[in-house]
């Protein structure tokens, strides 16, 4: 079964990172911009790039030999610099602490290795999880969910959109890859999913909560 799972095609996470972003701007583009939201998606978009680089390398290469694990991690550090420079303004700096009220303001530079920190945990522990049929996807979906519950409690509506549109995304691939895995999402679609957990925690101030919601990862 393993061998048969060698020849099954790679890189299917970008049907849920792509279409559910085009979806959202095409939906969401007449409305006011929302620049959080924008961090997110280049969040989600970067960290693709970075998984769709290793699946591409992987198939030119014929092997399982991606990008090593230090070129991943530096251009992982990078984009999250280049995230943080861009976006710092609309970055709070404070996190908050579930069930207590308390928010504890962070200097930008603990808060920003704590960021790295966060993003690079997280995106990888998702992509550790992309091994069985569906389990990535359907666990992802479930971790989904509370995310767009907080949002929609704290009013980040153009967030819950964009959520809801990866969820839809998420069900089509689901729908179209239950076992047998026709194709698998790759480090294309887990990665992105892990940005796109941090990202939308960092800017809902659920950074604590993260470890929780995506304790499975």
């Amino acid at each position: 079964e393993y061998k048969n799972k060698q020849k099954t095609p790679i890189m299917g996470g970008l049907i849920f990172v792509l279409v559910p972003v085009v979806i959202y701007l095409i939906v969401n583009g007449p409305y006011r911009f929302n620049m959080s939201v924008l961090m997110v998606i280049c969040s989600y978009m970067l960290f693709c790039l970075v998984g769709f680089l290793d699946d591409i390398l992987i198939i030119l290469r014929g092997n399982n030999e991606g990008l090593s694990p230090r070129t991943r991690l530096i251009m992982e550090f990078v984009f999250v610099i280049l995230i943080y420079a861009v976006f710092r303004k609309y970055i709070p700096l404070d996190i908050h602490i579930p069930f207590t009220g308390i928010d504890i303001n962070l200097p930008w530079f603990i808060f920003l290795p704590f960021m790295i920190l966060l993003y690079m945990a997280e995106a990888n522990a998702v992509n550790f999880t992309d091994g069985m049929d569906g389990l990535c996807a359907g666990v992802s979906f479930i971790a989904l969910i509370p995310l767009a519950v907080i949002a929609f409690v704290k009013g980040y509506y153009s967030l819950v959109l964009l959520i809801v549109c990866v969820l839809g995304g998420l069900i089509g691939y689901l729908v179209f890859n239950h076992h047998p895995a026709k194709i698998f999402m790759g480090d294309s679609g887990s990665l992105a999913l892990g940005a796109l957990f941090t990202a939308s925690a960092i800017i809902l101030k659920c950074e604590v909560a993260l470890f929780v919601i995506g304790g499975v990862f």
